[in-house]
């Protein structure tokens, strides 16, 4: 649980890390959209955090949310750069909303491929997982 220790010492300010918690929400609400319909994607929503409540009473489903996807994203990724007629793929920085979409989209993908006939369960058994370093995403 020291990585959890890490993630609390990054967000000493309140402001910031309830801004980024919001932001996480944001994210992951319109990640679980498909073909603009809200009501499914509140349906899904209000059932994953119920999951999360029924696996984890002692945080809320927004802070299950965070930690997961705080845990997950990566630094850095590959990019393709052009040197002297040759492609050669170098690692930048990755901005902190497009490290968030990444993480967001692989525990999305892990949940679809899960091992329940339900995907709101197959995601909140992934959040968890995601928070103690283990699962698909």
């Amino acid at each position: 649980m020291n990585h959890l220790k890490d993630i609390a010492l990054q967000h000493k300010d309140k402001l910031s890390f309830k801004l980024t918690k919001y932001l996480i929400a944001k994210l992951f609400f319109s990640a679980l959209l498909k073909q603009g319909n809200k009501t499914r994607a509140r349906l899904k929503l209000s059932s994953i955090n119920y999951y999360l409540k029924k696996l984890n009473r002692k945080q809320s489903p927004q802070h299950l949310l965070y930690l997961a996807v705080t845990t997950l994203k990566p630094p850095l990724e590959l990019q393709t750069k052009k040197v002297a007629a040759q492609k050669v793929k170098v690692p930048s920085y990755l901005s902190q909303f497009r490290a968030y979409t990444y993480s967001i989209r692989w525990l999305k993908e892990a949940a679809e491929i899960g091992d329940t006939t339900s995907f709101e369960e197959n995601m909140a058994k992934e959040i968890i997982a995601a928070i103690n370093l283990a699962g698909k995403a």
